[in-house]
């Protein structure tokens, strides 16, 4: 397995660490961040082969190790099924284990996996390993939002954001990497592309396993092109059915608020920057929504769709809620 594979694309973030190992200054800890699915654990898979074989390697048998996750000095620590959070004790067995010497390699490396569910006191336990750092030992903390992590904690190690692809790398990977079947629908491949927002792992579980989220688009977008062409060939009446229709389900009724939200939030952006380049749409769709939908009837649609997205966790008739969604848009 060559040591790109670790990781598809994201050239710059393994660059820096290439360069951080070849040169002799990788630190002890860092806090890689980034959204689900944007390859932070392939990255630290790809961290660790680069410090166990020199940076050099392209196919040997402690790349193959790490990359399937055999290697026994390289752990993953996330929380465990049905707890909250990642617990102090956790922390604590891993702190105890740095000081047993290493199987396989010459260091040890310890994956906290959703570090921003670690617990406050589990954070604090951390912190001394972090502040008096064993020797040839590496932690790293994956986050989706540093914001969760404590001061303290963020203060001693070097925060570094994952780079998400671009659309067209991410069509690249789903078409190296997806059955040849997912691929036959090209509305759904561009959906998969476009919500992913350069996360491969979540593009590729939208288009493998995304089949509501694909007709809740789907229904976001027929919603938004009615309310574009209002009483021209479409009544309010027809607004409504293209809503109640929509709107089978409370899951299906909160996957579609969170889609219109995107939608119009995506057209604002482009009406309030006069820079059209797509988004939820193409640049041709939103290019005529920003033409057709006035500024203030967008801003009305993020405040209906968010207020009643806010309402449906408390008591939530889905009738109700289609014809006040359906009322609202109809009139923004």
């Amino acid at each position: 397995m060559k040591k790109e594979n670790f990781l598809f694309g994201c050239d710059e973030v393994k660059a820096f660490f290439s360069e951080l190992i070849s040169d002799g200054i990788f630190s002890h800890a860092y806090l890689i961040e980034g959204p689900e699915g944007s390859g932070k654990k392939s990255l630290a898979k790809y961290i660790a082969a680069s410090l166990a074989c020199g940076g050099n390697c392209n196919d040997c048998n402690i790349c193959h190790r790490i990359a399937e996750g055999h290697c026994p000095d390289i752990k993953f620590i996330s929380r465990s099924e049905g707890q909250k959070n990642i617990s102090v004790d956790a922390v604590r067995d891993m702190i105890d284990d740095t000081s047993l010497t290493p199987l396989e390699l010459d260091f040890k490396m310890y994956v906290i996996d959703g570090a921003e569910r670690l617990s406050a006191q589990a954070q604090n336990s951390l912190l001394k390993i972090i502040e008096e750092p064993p020797k040839n030992v590496y932690i790293l903390l994956l986050c989706e939002s540093s914001a969760q992590i404590l001061v303290t904690v963020r203060s001693r190690v070097q925060r570094v954001p994952m780079q998400l692809l671009s659309r067209a790398e991410t069509e690249e990977y789903l078409k190296q990497h997806c059955e040849r079947s997912l691929l036959d629908n090209e509305s759904k491949l561009d959906f998969a592309v476009r919500l992913s927002g350069g996360s491969v792992g979540k593009a590729v579980k939208l288009l493998s396993d995304g089949e509501k989220e694909f007709e809740m688009f789907l229904s976001a977008k027929s919603i938004i092109d009615a309310q574009s062409k209002k009483n021209r060939g479409v009544s309010e009446y027809d607004m409504l059915g293209t809503v109640s229709k929509a709107m089978t389900g409370r899951e299906e009724a909160e996957m579609l608020f969170s889609m219109l939200a995107a939608a119009y939030r995506d057209i604002l952006s482009s009406k309030i920057t006069g820079k059209v380049t797509g988004g939820f749409f193409t640049e041709d769709e939103a290019e005529k929504y920003v033409l057709s939908l006035p500024t203030e009837t967008l801003k009305k649609s993020v405040e209906a769709v968010t207020k009643l997205s806010a309402d449906s966790n408390f008591n939530f008739n889905m009738t109700l809620a289609a014809a006040a969604l359906s009322v609202l848009l109809w009139r923004a």
